[in-house]
């Protein structure tokens, strides 16, 4: 296997130059760098990932955490397209990710355990139980993060607008004449369902209507906990 010392040898150049042009320094000429990486392409040079960690003080990996009960994985309806643009995005900034779980193997590691056993330079939390023991230690944690649809003091995140989404949603509803609304929400407790159910009794009481606003639990992502809940919704409005 090819070496940066191999390069070096073919190009005429000290090894701490070739290394440079490797890394896209900005001190090393784009002839001299175009030449170096021809020349390790030409070799079928392949970077130690662990010296590269170690020179670099990082390993170019991300951890994405995305667990729920509904074991829908990479299947997720919403989470797996927020987790393929996530990845195009910081691949094309050379990084590489890793999806991080707290039952690996027989090592027993949390999720912060995990992300510390990969060296992950940072975490994107997609989805999970943030109030569970292992979510908890990471959040809490000091290493780099950011989580879909969820903060706290502790991390900051990208949301979507429960506020403005669930206004419309009341909006339409009332401009086709529905008084009498039900929402079917998620599992109370949730960062994401108690904000929408805010937004929504906010939009209710903003439009001093004579709407009747009834919340109605459900399971997410959920066929079966779908079924069961509308069964129950029909049975109670049939009342």
């Amino acid at each position: 296997m090819a070496t940066i010392y191999d390069i070096a040898k073919a190009c005429g150049l000290s090894p701490a130059t070739v290394s440079k042009a490797l890394s896209n320094a900005s001190d090393v000429s784009a002839a001299t760098r175009e030449r170096v990486r021809r020349t390790a392409q030409e070799l079928d040079y392949v970077p130690n990932a662990g010296a590269r960690a170690l020179s670099q003080s990082r390993t170019w990996s991300i951890g994405v955490l995305c667990q729920d009960a509904s074991q829908m994985g990479l299947w997720h309806y919403f989470f797996a397209q927020v987790i393929e643009s996530f990845k195009d995005y910081v691949e094309k900034h050379g990084y590489d990710i890793v999806f991080i779980s707290n039952k690996v193997g027989n090592l027993g590691l949390s999720y912060l355990g995990h992300c510390r056993y990969r060296r992950v330079d940072g975490i994107f939390i997609v989805n999970t139980d943030h109030a569970q023991k292992d979510a908890r230690e990471l959040i809490e944690s000091n290493l780099p993060k950011i989580a879909v649809d969820y903060e706290d003091e502790y991390i900051g995140c990208v949301m979507t607008d429960p506020s403005e989404s669930m206004k419309t949603i009341f909006e339409h509803l009332y401009g086709l004449g529905h008084r009498d609304i039900v929402f079917m929400h998620g599992e109370r407790g949730k960062f994401i369902t108690e904000a929408r159910i805010s937004a929504l009794e906010k939009a209710v009481a903003d439009s001093k209507s004579d709407v009747r606003l009834r919340l109605f639990p459900s399971r997410y992502y959920s066929i079966e906990g779908g079924y069961e809940s509308m069964k129950n919704l029909l049975a109670a409005t049939a009342e």
